[in-house]
């Protein structure tokens, strides 16, 4: 019988990798150090095993979930509340520039509906990609600093400018057609906005209308409890504003500033409710995001 060959020593030295047994090891995962290939390191920066980037890229888990009325409830909720820290100095900023404008139109005579309207469509829409930027880099696993989200948010401005303006045009005209082809255009265009920043390289319209096809019902359902809650989250507010008024007829400015600020804490909570409606509608139609950059300076 002839002897077992020993093995050679440089193979017996060199580590393989885990997922590639057939391959030398020629760098560790960064986050738990599992020896990684060329192949590894190619498809995934920075370097980490599979599981590790499954784990960096949705910490909280929130990518894996499908599309359900609660399930973006809850998670619209989760990212509100992860990302307030900075939300709220964001809603304060836009809401003294909002209250103002408010102010100074009514205490010359003259009604805010329409100055409210436009700068909300407009300057307005920067603390919306600010909220968007906060809130996916904390579900991706990229957080983003108030100033780095801010940038993102003025930087997205265009796309989300052209996202609701189609928006907008197009629900008016299917409104004057009959209101209840409005309101399914509406509902087909409900995640158009995250659509817009998430996926700049797609047309928004078209991605919102794709994802929601044959979700629809649940998609109306979702957005008519979402702005319940915002109403009964901003009825107060403005109640407490109005008090405010009365008692201390010197302090509008100060009431104006404080029923603006909160109406955007609203508004954040249902970017983080249509955002979560984004994630779980691309996970039901099987789509894969392309993976954001680990930091956004």
């Amino acid at each position: 019988m002839q002897p077992t060959p020993a093995p050679n020593d440089t193979l017996q030295q060199t580590a393989v990798c885990p997922e590639h047994p057939e391959r030398a090891s020629v760098a560790p995962c960064e986050r738990c150090g599992r020896f990684l290939c060329e192949a590894c390191l190619a498809s995934r920066t920075p370097p980490r095993c599979e599981p590790c980037d499954v784990r960096a890229r949705d910490p909280l888990g929130l990518l894996a979930l499908p599309f359900s009325i609660g399930g973006a409830l809850s998670t619209g909720w989760k990212l509100f509340a992860r990302t307030l820290p900075q939300i709220l100095p964001i809603s304060v900023l836009f809401g003294i520039f909002g209250g103002l404008i408010t102010y100074a139109i009514e205490a010359n005579g003259g009604k805010s509906n329409s100055a409210d309207r436009i700068f909300d469509a407009t300057v307005g829409l920067v603390s919306v990609g600010a909220y968007l930027a906060l809130m996916v880099g904390v579900a991706e696993g990229a957080p983003r600093t108030l100033g780095s989200a801010l940038k993102e948010g003025l930087g997205a401005w265009p796309r989300l400018f052209g996202a609701r303006f189609r928006s907008g045009l197009l629900i008016l005209l299917f409104t004057l057609l009959l209101v209840i082809p409005g309101i399914m255009k509406a509902v087909s265009l409900a995640v158009a906005t995250e659509a817009a920043f998430r996926e700049p390289n797609l047309d928004a319209l078209d991605n919102s209308t794709q994802l929601t096809e044959g979700r629809r019902w649940e998609v109306f359902g979702l957005f008519v409890v979402c702005y319940a809650i915002v109403f009964l989250a901003v009825f107060p507010i403005g109640f407490v504003g109005s008090l405010i008024d009365e008692l201390l007829p010197i302090s509008g400015a100060v009431s104006s500033i404080l029923i603006d600020a909160g109406i955007r804490l609203a508004e954040a909570y249902s970017c983080g409710v249509a955002l979560a409606a984004f994630y779980g509608l691309k996970r039901a139609q099987g789509q894969e995001l392309e993976p954001l950059p680990s930091s956004a300076g």
